[in-house]
């Protein structure tokens, strides 16, 4: 993709998202290159966040995070 200001590219990071705010199983499912791959997963591994729920109790949950970087 690139827009008036240059090249913007995604990373997709997929994770299992635990009960307890955080989450496992990183698997980064769309990559760029440029080294950019570690600040994401780094990142990601620092996202915190409030559990998915099935009838109110908290259950594990799949989920993909996008990082756009622009050049």
């Amino acid at each position: 993709l690139v827009d008036k200001k240059g090249l913007v590219e995604d990373i997709f990071i997929s994770s299992m998202r635990k009960y307890d705010s955080n989450a496992q199983n990183y698997e980064v499912v769309q990559e760029i290159g440029y080294g950019i791959m570690e600040a994401s997963l780094t990142a990601a591994k620092k996202w915190r966040f409030n559990p998915a729920r099935d009838n109110g109790k908290p259950v594990k949950a799949y989920t993909t995070q996008v990082f756009s970087f622009g050049f």
